[in-house]
Protein backbone atom coordinates (compact mmCIF):
# COMPACT_ATOMS: atom_id res chain seq x y z
CA UNK A 1 0.00 0.00 0.00
CA UNK A 2 1.22 4.28 -0.04
CA UNK A 3 3.52 4.63 2.60
CA UNK A 4 2.20 7.67 5.09
CA UNK A 5 4.74 9.73 7.18
CA UNK A 6 3.10 10.14 10.12
CA UNK A 7 4.88 12.32 13.32
CA UNK A 8 4.02 10.64 16.50
CA UNK A 9 2.64 12.56 19.07
CA UNK A 10 5.54 14.02 21.56
CA UNK A 11 5.94 12.08 25.12
CA UNK A 12 8.40 12.55 28.16
CA UNK A 13 9.35 8.74 27.59
CA UNK A 14 9.81 7.22 24.65
CA UNK A 15 7.65 4.96 21.59
CA UNK A 16 8.24 1.44 21.43
CA UNK A 17 7.58 -1.34 18.91
CA UNK A 18 6.35 -3.94 21.33
CA UNK A 19 4.44 -3.54 24.80
CA UNK A 20 7.79 -5.73 26.18
CA UNK A 21 10.19 -5.29 23.83
CA UNK A 22 13.19 -2.73 23.80
CA UNK A 23 12.82 -1.64 19.94
CA UNK A 24 12.09 2.02 19.73
CA UNK A 25 10.76 4.24 17.00
CA UNK A 26 11.57 7.84 16.12
CA UNK A 27 9.19 9.66 14.78
CA UNK A 28 8.17 10.27 12.04
CA UNK A 29 7.22 6.68 11.21
CA UNK A 30 6.58 5.43 7.80
CA UNK A 31 3.14 3.61 7.81
CA UNK A 32 1.27 1.53 5.23
CA UNK A 33 -0.82 -0.60 6.87
CA UNK A 34 -2.87 -0.37 10.64
CA UNK A 35 -0.07 -0.69 13.09
CA UNK A 36 0.01 -0.50 17.07
CA UNK A 37 2.94 1.47 18.95
CA UNK A 38 3.66 1.84 22.75
CA UNK A 39 4.22 4.92 24.56
CA UNK A 40 5.57 5.44 27.63
CA UNK A 41 6.10 8.97 30.22
CA UNK A 42 9.03 9.53 32.74
CA UNK A 43 9.04 11.50 35.44
CA UNK A 44 11.84 14.34 34.88
CA UNK A 45 14.57 14.35 36.55
CA UNK A 46 14.30 9.74 36.91
CA UNK A 47 15.13 7.43 34.64
CA UNK A 48 11.79 5.66 35.76
CA UNK A 49 9.34 4.77 32.97
CA UNK A 50 5.34 4.65 32.94
CA UNK A 51 3.83 1.61 32.08
CA UNK A 52 3.44 1.90 28.29
CA UNK A 53 0.20 2.39 26.82
CA UNK A 54 -0.46 1.29 23.10
CA UNK A 55 -1.56 3.53 20.21
CA UNK A 56 -2.76 2.09 16.95
CA UNK A 57 -2.19 3.80 13.86
CA UNK A 58 -4.82 3.01 10.90
CA UNK A 59 -4.57 4.47 7.49
CA UNK A 60 -8.03 4.65 5.51
CA UNK A 61 -8.47 6.10 2.11
CA UNK A 62 -9.60 9.58 1.81
CA UNK A 63 -13.52 9.36 -0.03
CA UNK A 64 -14.27 11.39 -2.93
CA UNK A 65 -16.72 12.59 -4.82
CA UNK A 66 -15.94 11.92 -8.34
CA UNK A 67 -19.09 13.97 -9.82
CA UNK A 68 -22.53 15.85 -8.93
CA UNK A 69 -25.26 15.38 -11.67
CA UNK A 70 -28.66 17.50 -11.83
CA UNK A 71 -29.65 20.06 -14.42
CA UNK A 72 -27.78 22.96 -14.23
CA UNK A 73 -30.47 25.69 -15.58
CA UNK A 74 -34.32 25.68 -13.94
CA UNK A 75 -37.05 28.22 -13.68
CA UNK A 76 -37.86 29.88 -10.57
CA UNK A 77 -39.63 27.20 -8.15
CA UNK A 78 -38.67 24.22 -9.38
CA UNK A 79 -37.39 21.77 -7.55
CA UNK A 80 -33.97 20.14 -9.28
CA UNK A 81 -32.51 17.01 -7.66
CA UNK A 82 -28.35 17.01 -7.57
CA UNK A 83 -27.16 13.46 -7.09
CA UNK A 84 -23.80 13.06 -5.75
CA UNK A 85 -20.99 9.64 -6.84
CA UNK A 86 -19.22 9.13 -3.82
CA UNK A 87 -16.71 6.31 -2.71
CA UNK A 88 -18.82 3.07 -1.63
CA UNK A 89 -19.63 3.19 1.87
CA UNK A 90 -19.43 7.15 2.59
CA UNK A 91 -21.51 9.57 4.17
CA UNK A 92 -22.37 12.76 1.69
CA UNK A 93 -23.33 16.02 3.10
CA UNK A 94 -24.89 18.72 1.24
CA UNK A 95 -24.26 22.42 1.99
CA UNK A 96 -25.25 25.85 0.82
CA UNK A 97 -23.84 28.91 1.69
CA UNK A 98 -21.37 26.71 4.12
CA UNK A 99 -24.56 25.35 6.19
CA UNK A 100 -25.06 22.06 6.36
CA UNK A 101 -28.46 20.96 4.75
CA UNK A 102 -29.45 17.29 4.17
CA UNK A 103 -27.31 13.93 4.38
CA UNK A 104 -27.73 11.33 1.46
CA UNK A 105 -26.51 10.96 -1.82
CA UNK A 106 -29.52 13.29 -3.54
CA UNK A 107 -30.37 16.69 -2.45
CA UNK A 108 -32.68 18.51 -3.82
CA UNK A 109 -32.53 22.68 -4.47
CA UNK A 110 -35.19 25.34 -5.50
CA UNK A 111 -35.24 29.18 -5.58
CA UNK A 112 -38.06 31.21 -5.28
CA UNK A 113 -35.88 34.34 -5.97
CA UNK A 114 -32.14 33.71 -5.93
CA UNK A 115 -30.92 34.11 -9.90
CA UNK A 116 -28.79 31.11 -8.95
CA UNK A 117 -27.69 28.67 -5.96
CA UNK A 118 -24.23 27.17 -5.73
CA UNK A 119 -24.60 23.94 -3.92
CA UNK A 120 -21.38 21.70 -2.64
CA UNK A 121 -21.18 18.22 -1.16
CA UNK A 122 -18.56 16.21 0.69
CA UNK A 123 -18.32 13.05 1.82
CA UNK A 124 -17.71 11.10 4.77
CA UNK A 125 -15.80 7.55 5.52
CA UNK A 126 -13.79 6.31 8.31
CA UNK A 127 -13.51 9.49 10.15
CA UNK A 128 -11.82 10.95 6.88
CA UNK A 129 -13.88 13.61 4.57
CA UNK A 130 -13.33 14.45 0.61
CA UNK A 131 -12.58 18.15 -0.88
CA UNK A 132 -15.89 19.91 -1.97
CA UNK A 133 -17.19 19.09 -4.93
CA UNK A 134 -19.48 22.13 -6.18
CA UNK A 135 -22.69 22.55 -7.89
CA UNK A 136 -24.10 25.69 -9.22
CA UNK A 137 -28.04 25.66 -10.71
CA UNK A 138 -28.72 28.99 -12.60
CA UNK A 139 -32.95 30.04 -12.15
CA UNK A 140 -34.56 32.34 -14.13
CA UNK A 141 -38.18 32.88 -15.64
CA UNK A 142 -39.47 30.52 -18.00
CA UNK A 143 -38.86 31.36 -21.82
CA UNK A 144 -41.89 31.07 -23.29
CA UNK A 145 -41.78 29.60 -26.88
CA UNK A 146 -44.75 31.23 -28.45
CA UNK A 147 -45.97 35.29 -27.27
CA UNK A 148 -49.46 33.60 -26.32
CA UNK A 149 -48.33 31.40 -23.42
CA UNK A 150 -48.70 32.58 -20.13
CA UNK A 151 -47.35 31.32 -17.09
CA UNK A 152 -48.62 31.66 -13.55
CA UNK A 153 -46.63 30.59 -10.92
CA UNK A 154 -48.26 29.08 -7.56
CA UNK A 155 -47.99 30.96 -4.27
CA UNK A 156 -45.83 30.01 -1.24
CA UNK A 157 -48.24 27.85 1.32
CA UNK A 158 -46.70 26.91 4.69
CA UNK A 159 -43.27 27.05 3.22
CA UNK A 160 -43.90 25.08 0.00
CA UNK A 161 -44.49 25.88 -3.65
CA UNK A 162 -47.61 24.92 -5.40
CA UNK A 163 -47.26 23.42 -8.82
CA UNK A 164 -47.11 25.93 -11.47
CA UNK A 165 -49.55 26.23 -13.58
CA UNK A 166 -49.04 26.82 -17.52
CA UNK A 167 -52.35 28.30 -19.10
CA UNK A 168 -52.12 28.40 -23.58
CA UNK A 169 -54.01 30.06 -25.17
CA UNK A 170 -54.44 30.73 -29.17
Amino acid sequence: GQQNSINLPAVTGSWYTSENGNQTVTSPVQVTETVTYYATNKASGTVCESDRTPYTITINPVPSITEITGAKTAVYYQDVTLTATATDGATVKWYESGIEKATGNTYVVTSATEPSKTVTAKAFLNGCESDFKEHEVTFGEEVCESPNKLVIWGKVISGEPTNNIVYCHA
